[in-house]
């Protein structure tokens, strides 16, 4: 099983607004993963789908926690970790903490974060 696929699938899935089947691949890896350092890199992706997907369900007690939870453990990551563009995407976080903090305003899909990786 090579987890290199897991992540672009997971990616893929991610950066087409399922967040769910997203959660999911990365899942298979985070189950699996032995080393510690990556395991909790596949976690924060896994918290990030799962905010996301209870912000546009309109749950936001749980929305904000994984939210918060996911921005904390990837601001533990360094720029390229898996050759994923953390910063980017946390920049893209903290963008839409307005709607984490507010429930019930709609997220424009626009500023729904697209995982990329680094050049």
């Amino acid at each position: 099983m090579k987890d290199e696929n897991f992540l672009v699938r997971g990616i893929e899935h991610f950066n087409a607004g399922r967040f769910i089947e997203a959660f999911l691949q990365w899942e298979e890896v985070w189950l699996w993963e032995e080393d510690e350092r990556r395991k909790d890199f596949y976690l924060a992706l896994i918290k990030t789908a799962g905010a996301l997907h209870h912000l546009l369900e309109q749950r936001p007690a749980s929305a904000q926690r994984l939210y918060h939870s996911a921005r904390s453990l990837l601001s533990k990551f360094a720029e390229g970790y898996e050759n994923v563009n953390v910063t980017h995407l946390l920049e893209q976080l903290q963008q839409l903490l307005p709607f984490f903090e507010k429930p019930g305003t709609a997220v424009p899909v626009e500023l729904l974060p697209q995982i990329t990786f680094v050049s």
